[in-house]
């Protein structure tokens, strides 16, 4: 994942206005296309397309990240979040797996 803006409160980044119109576009990797991930990723594909692109979905159930609606699809969240078109990942697994996909994407 490239890294864009600084660390903000939190251990969020910030995007200053000036970098999110040098890529004019916000490039989203989605872990976890199950419920609550397809709803997440429809709200980015339907209703944030002005902003937002959703490049790569992840599942370990290779059919739910295929069905998700991204560009590319994976199995494996360390392939999302290793990639140089993803500027933010969406973590939606259960509560007990978020803590090991969210500490890979922070060491990016």
């Amino acid at each position: 994942m490239r890294r864009a803006g600084k660390m903000g409160q939190q251990g969020r980044y910030v995007i200053s206005a000036t970098e999110l119109e040098e890529h004019s576009m916000i490039r989203v990797a989605l872990i976890g296309a199950g419920g609550q991930g397809r709803i997440l990723a429809r709200a980015v594909v339907e209703e944030l397309a002005y902003i937002a692109s959703l490049q790569v979905a992840c599942d370990v159930d290779e059919a739910a990240a295929r069905g998700i609606g991204a560009a590319e699809h994976c199995t494996d969240y360390r392939q999302a979040i290793d990639r140089d078109d993803v500027d933010a990942v969406f973590i939606v697994t259960p509560p007990g797996l978020h803590r090991e996909a969210r500490s890979a994407t922070c060491r990016g």
